[in-house]
């Protein structure tokens, strides 16, 4: 005969056994968890310390090598320069002042050069400027058109690199109506190694005359820099008239960038340098000779004396 209360007690049974069995089973979970969770967290935190470590001994590393690279830069460049003059095109002042300061740590001598586009702009048609380039339009017989710009750029770049000329019309006309500011100079004895446009913009540089002086000198083999303060400018150049491309550089105002500009100055590789996108490298190696106008510079030996 069926029983229902047996019945009933069995299932109670069961279900009993069952609260218990995940009762039990949820206690010993979760206590494996808690013993999984902190071994987790014990091995995090040992590695942590070890990055900790690691991450102090490699700052007091970096330390030292910057402050070896601070001491040592100075060393590295001063005097590559001497006896040697560089076109300096004034623009953005702090990175015209350190433009100025590296190459006259360099033994350098800085040519400040300012030339006023708007002056030349409104340059009379009877002005000795505005003579001088009717006069280069009419004297060139190449097809094409004539762009007034890069044609001054180039009889500039001549009568500041060739210091045998004696007479300098295009800089003595651009002076005297005040589109071109200068220091007076004894061109017979200065040799003028390049030129370089300082900028502290991220944006692409505009075509300026004094751009396309840039491009002139580099045409005729003189080192010629676009150099940027600025470590995270690209330097973006217009396209210019040329046969030789600018070398540009950004990051100048720390050692790397100091060592580059004198680098490229004294006749390193041409090229793209620094941080920037595009670059060849994050520094130019120093030349062991200067290189004046693209050749390295051969000094004449002394005849020997003859035996009395």
């Amino acid at each position: 005969m069926y029983n229902i209360r047996y019945h009933i007690a069995s299932l109670v049974s069961v279900f009993i056994a069952l609260a218990l069995g995940l009762v039990l089973g949820g206690l010993i979970v979760d206590d494996g968890t808690a013993r999984s969770n902190q071994a987790i967290v014990e091995s995090l935190q040992a590695d942590f310390a070890a990055v900790r470590e690691q991450s102090a001994k490699t700052q007091k590393e970096n330390d030292l090598l910057s402050h070896f690279i601070n001491e040592s830069t100075p060393l590295t460049i001063q005097g590559q320069l001497s006896g040697y003059a560089v076109i300096v095109m004034q623009g953005e002042t702090k990175a015209t002042d350190e433009v100025t300061r590296v190459v006259t740590l360099a033994g350098g001598t800085v040519i400040p050069v300012s030339l006023d586009e708007e002056k030349l702009a409104a340059a009379l048609p009877e002005s000795a400027t505005a003579t001088l380039i009717d006069e280069l339009a009419k004297s060139k017989t190449e097809e094409g058109a004539f762009d007034a710009t890069a044609e001054l750029a180039r009889e500039l770049a001549k009568e500041w690199t060739d210091h045998t000329l004696t007479v300098r019309p295009y800089t003595d006309a651009l002076t005297g109506e005040g589109i071109l500011v200068m220091p007076a100079l004894d061109w017979a004895t200065t040799q003028v190694l390049g030129a370089v446009e300082p900028t502290g913009t991220k944006e692409e540089i505009v075509q300026t005359l004094s751009l396309e002086v840039l491009q002139a000198m580099s045409d005729l083999g003189f080192s010629a820099v676009v150099a940027s303060v600025d470590s995270e400018a690209d330097v973006p150049l217009p396209e210019l008239q040329g046969t030789q491309p600018l070398s540009t550089l950004n990051a100048l105002g720390t050692p790397i960038g100091s060592y580059t500009l004198v680098s490229l100055l004294k006749g390193a590789q041409p090229g793209v340098y620094g941080t920037m996108k595009g670059a060849v490298s994050s520094f130019a190696l120093m030349p062991v000779e200067v290189k004046y106008a693209g050749k390295p510079l051969v000094v004449p030996e002394a005849e020997p004396t003859p035996a009395p």
